[in-house]
């Protein structure tokens, strides 16, 4: 029963791998990270300007990932940092007009993809998914913080 527990999970990492190196694949066309990448990604979804903290909960990314990747799009000219009015101590990260040229020609035309890609895909086929995916990925966090405190 074990082997073939590891078989079926070995299949279904596989297939996370397939979808990783597809978007993987994207920003290399774009010459941008996969962090870039999915910064701007989440920045053009937003339509406003997010913190660090929130674009790192998003993705589940580490903050230095995030800084690394925020810096080298700033220093492309892709993204800016600024203040909220109310709040100097929570800098925002915003598309500049270079940022949103380039998001749209790649994080829009990605979100283009994946309608046409998904809408075959059942809405309640897609609820399963995702619930039977986290069932797998709430025990592994278990097991994991029983291992790394």
């Amino acid at each position: 029963m074990k082997d073939i527990i590891n078989r079926k999970w070995a299949i279904i990492t596989q297939i996370n791998r397939e979808f990783d190196e597809l978007y993987h694949k994207i920003a290399v066309h774009y010459n941008l990270s996969d962090s870039c990448f999915w910064v701007l990604y989440i920045l053009y979804e937003a339509k406003r300007p997010l913190s660090q903290k929130e674009i790192c909960d998003y993705w589940c990314y580490n903050k230095q990932t995030i800084n690394s990747a925020i810096k080298n799009l700033e220093n492309i000219g892709y993204i800016n940092k600024g203040y909220e009015e109310n709040n100097k101590m929570n800098k925002k990260i915003g598309l500049t007009s270079s940022g949103l040229k380039i998001s749209e020609k790649s994080v829009k035309k990605v979100i283009e993809i994946e309608d046409r890609a998904f809408i075959s895909v059942d809405e309640k086929d897609l609820d399963t998914i995702i619930e039977l995916m986290q069932k797998p990925l709430m025990a592994f966090k278990d097991e994991v913080n029983k291992v790394i405190k």
